[in-house]
């Protein structure tokens, strides 16, 4: 009987020897498995996570500034219309004149004197052409400011480009006053 307790007691001892080597074999599996994902489909993963993460950050960003888009159409249609309609005429006699004796009421609003005018054209753009005006003044700061005003808040679509100043006597009650400025005439309504 002896025996085969003992014989018994052996199997029982070789069962649980060859489970725990099953239950060590499968841990060590599951571990080099793991490592392995870590090492190998881990950082992909997390690369893609990131890289669509961006994406949706920049989605998000761009459906908001489209809806502030949206938002502003109106404003920027009404802006687009006010912008054509103040552009200068189709005729262009008729805009260089036009120019002219806006230049002319801008000299006499402010008391400045006129030393040079000239204007040409330029039609080197796709959607307008823009009549630039270079002209020199002299006069009092209080006169060019004057000058300078009434030219930024004429209605006519015209832009102060470039503004140059410098003292014309050493007291500096002269000024000499060089400006280049550019009126917009859309070439689509051009005849």
């Amino acid at each position: 009987m002896n025996s085969l307790s003992h014989s018994h007691g052996r199997e029982a001892v070789d069962m649980d020897t060859q489970r725990r080597e099953k239950i060590l074999i499968l841990a060590s599996i599951f571990c080099i498995s793991a490592l392995a994902a870590d090492k190998i489909l881990l950082p992909p993963l997390i690369n893609l996570w990131s890289a669509r993460n961006l994406e949706i950050t920049e989605l998000g960003e761009s459906l908001v500034k489209g809806k502030s888009l949206l938002g502003r159409e109106t404003m920027m249609k009404s802006r687009w219309r006010e912008m054509k309609n103040s552009a200068l005429p189709q005729n262009i006699t008729e805009a260089e004149n036009l120019v002219l004796k806006a230049v002319d009421r801008w000299v006499q609003e402010s008391r400045i004197q006129g030393t040079s005018f000239k204007f040409q054209w330029r039609d080197n753009e796709e959607n307008y052409s823009l009549l630039e005006c270079r002209a020199s003044y002299v006069g009092t700061m209080k006169s060019i400011v004057r000058f300078l005003y009434e030219l930024e808040v004429d209605p006519l679509a015209l832009k102060l480009e470039e503004v140059e100043l410098s003292p014309r006597d050493e007291s500096g009650k002269s000024v000499l006053l060089i400006i280049r400025f550019t009126g917009l005439l859309f070439v689509e309504e051009k005849q």
